[in-house]
């Protein structure tokens, strides 16, 4: 399963990550360990579809032979991810896999009881061959709340409960590592990262799939739609003062037509007296339709099915000619971000740059 689709053929999944353009492709569990089998199946034929992909597997080790590393190796993986935490941070799979797999990787949560632990044991994984340490933030959810409130954890609250402990954590890891000079990488997967960064890159591989003709992509991956709302006769006058064979794709009248859809290029043209309107979407990727949102259907080259669908996340916002013109000409270019967009304009902000810095403390 990936991103709510379930693949039982190895070669639909393939067929998936092709027309999506994936450049890398992990496997997770649980345990990958596990289901050792269906692990290489997988490695396997993505690796001849796609020879320069990025391939890498999670794992906690403790199912880890020199047998089974060889195999993964040779089925073309090139970095396994260790979750030493779970099992007393012991080096016993790090060390049997170094020199087998190409990248060897310790990730982890930044358990807070556990910093003094890590940090003296950071010089002695960059010597038993450990190339990245990766710390994440912890994030409370429902399956592990009440063993967090047990902890007299320090909660922040945001878009996700996050542990403030947690990121203090990471931040004086990373601190020591840099003071003392240590030959191995550190990186703090913060959840505001995650939540911005991976989820926006994500809505930029769904995004095309999706778009119609007068809409355009924004920085974060989100679905702009710029629209006028007026009486059919005068939306149809406009139309015909754009219709040429270049720009008849770039504009479209609704169903009901009261709406004009219209590309960001075409902006220029529109009369002060008929001020423009936006929409932003969210694409989402289903097994199934839900007929609750505009959707499309894809028929990947294998005959699997997947379906994206166009959620609205924002809708109606009435703009100014200047304030359209701003969007298109500063958000564009994801410029001035989210810290420093227009008053006016913070509402969509979201929509159409990224944040900057750690979440505030709240």
């Amino acid at each position: 399963m990936t991103n709510t689709l379930v693949f039982e053929k190895a070669s639909d999944y393939v067929s998936y990550v092709e027309e999506f353009g994936f450049r890398g492709v992990s496997i997770s569990g649980g345990e990958p360990l596990l289901t050792f089998d269906r692990t290489l199946e997988y490695l396997k034929n993505v690796r001849a579809s796609f020879p320069e992909m990025h391939l890498w597997m999670y794992s906690n080790g403790k199912l880890a032979t020199v047998e089974k590393l060889r195999q993964l190796a040779a089925a073309g993986l090139n970095e396994i991810r260790f979750d030493i935490s779970a099992f007393d941070y012991g080096l016993a799979a790090v060390e049997m896999a170094s020199g087998i797999i190409e990248t060897v990787t310790v990730e982890i949560p930044a358990i807070p009881e556990d910093r003094d632990l890590l940090q003296n044991l950071l010089p002695v994984m960059a010597h038993r061959g450990v190339h990245h340490l990766n710390l994440h933030q912890i994030r409370c959810t429902p399956h592990n709340r009440d063993n967090l409130v047990a902890r007299g954890y320090t909660f922040i609250r945001g878009q996700s409960l996050t542990v403030l402990e947690s990121e203090i954590t990471a931040l004086e890891i990373l601190d020591y590592a840099e003071k003392q000079q240590l030959p191995l990488p550190v990186n703090y997967c913060s959840f505001p990262y995650k939540n911005r960064y991976q989820a926006a890159a994500w809505r930029k591989h769904l995004a095309p799939h999706i778009l119609g003709s007068y809409e355009s992509p924004t920085v974060t991956g989100y679905i702009r739609a710029l629209y006028m709302h007026a009486p059919v006769e005068i939306l149809e006058n406009f139309m015909s003062s754009l219709s040429t064979a270049d720009t008849d794709i770039l504009y479209q009248l609704n169903k009901s037509r009261e709406r004009l859809y219209i590309h960001p290029s075409l902006i220029e043209s529109v009369p002060e007296n008929l001020p423009l309107r936006v929409t932003y979407y969210n694409p989402v990727m289903l097994q199934s339709v839900s007929y609750q949102n505009l959707f499309r259907e894809i028929q990947l080259q294998t005959g699997y099915r997947l379906v994206l669908e166009k959620y609205p996340v924002l809708e109606d916002r009435e703009l100014t000619g200047r304030e359209c013109q701003y969007i298109i000409r500063q958000f564009n270019h994801g410029e001035p971000g989210i810290n420093n967009s227009p008053k006016n304009l913070q509402s969509l902000a979201p929509y159409e740059c990224l944040e900057e810095g750690l979440a505030p403390y709240l």
